[in-house]
């Protein structure tokens, strides 16, 4: 949904009450984007009681299968033995 600045006065009462869930209102100026409205916390139409889903809690411990350090991650590069004191 596109809104011009001069159309968002009149309308705006009726276009906000009937913001459906997952929509945005974008408000043009001079035809190019100056705002884009959508719902907070996930209230639509004013109702308040429905429940915002929250996020999971990061557990600890979750990637140690992912990362893996090498045992002579901390050994001087055969490489580099040349430049080491």
């Amino acid at each position: 949904m596109q809104l011009d600045f001069s159309e968002l006065t009149p309308q705006a009462q009726t276009l906000l009450n009937n913001l459906q869930p997952g929509e945005e209102i974008i408000i043009t100026n001079e035809e190019k984007p100056a705002f884009k409205l959508t719902p907070v916390n996930g209230h639509v139409n004013g109702d308040a009681s429905e429940q915002v889903p929250t996020r999971k809690r990061r557990q600890v411990g979750l990637s140690n299968t992912i990362i893996w350090i090498s045992p002579d991650f901390d050994e001087p590069l055969e490489d580099f033995a040349e430049y080491m004191p």
